[in-house]
């Protein structure tokens, strides 16, 4: 194995690690449960961009960053 497969394989763990342990406490929304946030919440800002929008939301006393793409896909995580 040459020196640059080590260094590949190595960041790879590190970046694959780095994103598990971030995702791994915040609360996270698809489709349905998004959707619910979106309609409930009380909307604190909104930022549009080409191809999505972004939205703050505060639902149940907490904040959500909320994307709504131009597919209708939608998301939310805890802010």
């Amino acid at each position: 194995m040459n020196i640059e497969s080590k260094l590949f394989i190595i960041i790879k763990i590190i970046f694959i690690t780095s994103v598990n342990s971030a995702l791994s406490g915040q609360d996270y929304y698809e489709g349905e449960g998004a959707e619910r946030i979106i309609k409930s919440g009380i909307i604190q800002e909104t930022i549009k961009e080409e191809d999505h929008k972004h939205l703050v939301i505060e639902y149940n006393n907490e904040f959500y960053w909320c994307t709504i793409e131009k597919n209708g896909n939608k998301v939310c995580e805890l802010y």
